[in-house]
Parts: C-alpha cells; sequence; structure tokens
C-alpha cells in the first residue's frame, strides 16, 4: 500500500530490533518523549542513544558499503515528528538528541535534520511525496534516514522519498525500533514467535552480516568506521546458522505479506 502511494520501489528498512506494544522496547520509545520527569525522559534517551550507536558502530560499513578515509560523511537524517511540540522538550524534539549522542563516536555520520514537514498531510496508512519538504543540501550525499519507530512506514518512507527526490543517495531506513502486533493476523503472530526465539544480539541486522564471523574482523573493525573496507573473512558459524534459517524466515514472511490485501481491504 505504501509503494503503491508513493509510486515507487520503498527503500531498504533495517530495525535494530522487533517489538511488541506494552514491551520493555516499548515502554523506552514511548518514555523518553512522555515520561512525566525530566530525569525518567533522560534516562530512556540516554538507553535508547547507547542502543542505536552501538548497532551503527556494528554495521555501518554493512549499512552504507564501503567508507574510505577521504570520503565526506553520510547524512544521518532524522525522521520529523508527528507528534505535538512539548513544553518539556525544550523547543527540540527528543530524537535529535538522541541521535546527536549516538553519533559522538562515528565520524562517518553526521546529523543533518534537513527535512520538515510538507504541502501534504501524512497519516498512520498514508503516504506522499509531497509529505516532507528539503530545507538543507542533500545532493551527492549517502544518506542514512534514521527514527525511533516503524509502524507502517508511511511517514520514513516517504521522508525517504523526499530526499532522493533533492539528489541523495538513500542507502537505508533505520528505526530503533519495528513495532508488530501479534493479534493483528495469524502471519504476524507467527512471524513474532519466531523472532521471539531468537536471543537479541546487537551483532547481527537484518539479514546476514558480512562483517561480523570472527575475531579478526571484529578487530579491524574496531577502529572505528572510517578505515579502508576490509577484506571479507569465510563465513563463521553464526554466518551460517542465519542461512540455515533463511528458508523458515522466507516463508513466514511470505505469508504475513498475504495477509496485509486482506487487511487493507478490509
Amino acid at each position: 500500500m505504501i509503494r503503491r502511494q508513493l509510486g515507487t520501489e520503498l527503500t531498504r528498512t533495517v530495525p535494530i530490533s522487533l517489538f511488541a506494544p506494552g514491551s520493555p522496547l516499548h515502554e523506552l520509545l514511548v518514555g523518553y518523549k512522555a515520561a512525566p520527569s525530566r530525569r525518567a525522559r533522560d534516562e530512556r534517551q540516554a538507553s535508547l542513544s547507547r542502543l542505536l550507536g552501538e548497532f551503527l558502530d556494528l554495521h555501518l560499513r554493512c549499512l552504507v558499503g564501503p567508507i574510505l578515509e577521504d570520503d565526506a560523511a553520510t547524512l544521518a537524517v532524522p525522521v520529523p515528528s508527528s507528534s505535538a511540540q512539548r513544553a518539556s522538550w525544550g523547543g527540540e524534539h527528543p530524537l535529535i538528541g538522541l541521535i546527536a549522542a549516538a553519533l559522538v563516536a562515528e565520524p562517518g555520520l553526521s546529523l543533518a535534520p534537513v527535512i520538515a514537514k510538507g504541502a501534504e498531510p501524512l497519516g498512520h496508512l498514508h503516504a506522499t511525496r509531497r509529505g516532507f519538504r528539503l530545507v538543507g543540501p542533500v545532493a551527492g550525499r549517502r544518506v542514512l534516514v534514521l527514527d525511533d519507530t516503524y509502524t507502517s512506514g508511511a511517514r520514513s518512507q516517504s521522508a525517504a522519498v523526499a530526499l532522493a527526490r533533492g539528489g541523495a543517495d538513500v542507502v537505508a531506513i533505520v528505526p530503533i525500533g519495528r513495532l508488530i502486533h501479534p493479534d493483528h493476523s495469524p502471519a504476524t503472530g507467527a512471524l513474532w514467535a519466531h523472532q521471539q526465539r531468537e536471543p537479541f544480539d546487537p551483532r547481527r541486522c537484518a539479514g546476514p552480516c558480512q562483517l561480523w564471523h570472527d575475531p579478526p574482523a571484529q578487530e579491524a573493525h574496531s577502529g572505528g568506521p572510517l578505515r579502508k573496507q576490509q577484506t571479507p573473512q569465510p563465513a563463521g558459524r553464526a554466518y551460517q546458522a542465519d542461512r540455515a534459517k533463511q528458508t523458515e524466515v522466507a516463508r513466514v514472511h511470505k505469508e504475513h505479506r498475504a495477509e496485509h490485501p486482506r487487511v487493507e481491504a478490509a
């Protein structure tokens, strides 16, 4: 549905984690913006910043490709919030501070709030090519779109389209959490049940990651994202396990997608 509304292929989306309503991650994602005290909001924001920062440290090259020492930094573009401004935010949406803290140790990424609300309204299930407008230059730049939560993808995919129309190379959307409603359909419930059996590991991203096969590869990456691309190492046990389960995951995702036309028609 979102692809049909935008009239283009959707941008690759790599969530750090899945979450269900009422889960600990859900509480963090709501609480960093809406907890009653400043201290509670700051604690939750710090937790999410560490999670995002660790994920980017592990997977930046996997997401954006080889990064050479003379490359311009990839732009990290936050999706503007749909929430009304709150006095407790001090004039800036907390997502901006969350991302800024996560990027402190990432010289290969530069925070760039270069999009704002556009001429047409966006909704939970309504994406539009004019939902956002550019307020800064992006032509010729490599871009990661960052958001706290991904539900239908209407907002973040609309943001990606606006950036691409401005000449950016939008390599991926990275939300901290991808919201799953297990009772939405049998296929969604099966997807959630499958993922629940997998312990959370920040070294694993959406799809077999080529970076984390053995200790030498980890040591090579620990020096920072501006090193030249290392020669890929032979796949280890973790990678082989990912490959072994691909058939089952593909089947569950296929069933999940098959449910959506019926839901949308209803």
